[in-house]
């Protein structure tokens, strides 16, 4: 208790109570500290994956566009092109067989829904 004594021979209570807070006050600095150091882990595993997330958006436009580029060469698409450039003075010609082969080519739209179907079928005959 000696300790405890000031020169007037008075309890320092204040010194106590000084150092319980500056040990509750480096407890809350550590965990302060731990938890910031898991929200930057936190923040880098965010960013490396919306960088993977933006890559795969560009690949995905990227495979789309040579996909859609490549089945618009000789179907209806194409076609209707060639029937739009083709003037003749100002007006647009177009002939019988320009006409026939856009009737002929398959709707992008009826075969992907026949696609859908089949594949609905198959997953109910193997359920």
């Amino acid at each position: 208790m000696a300790s405890d004594l000031n020169d007037g021979g008075v309890l320092n209570l204040a010194s106590r109570d000084e150092e319980e807070f500056r040990y509750q006050l480096e407890l809350v600095k550590a965990m302060y500290q731990d938890k910031f150091n898991k929200l930057k882990e936190l923040k880098d595993a965010i960013e490396r994956t919306h960088a993977i997330m933006e890559r795969g958006k560009r690949k995905l436009k990227k495979d789309f566009d040579q996909w859609y580029h490549l089945s618009c060469e000789g179907s209806k698409y194409s076609v209707r092109q060639s029937i739009a450039t083709k003037k003749e003075g100002n007006e647009v010609s177009t002939t019988s067989d320009d006409l026939k082969r856009i009737k002929k080519q398959p709707n992008d739209l009826d075969a992907f829904r026949e696609a859908q179907k089949a594949l609905l079928k198959m997953r109910t005959e193997n359920n």
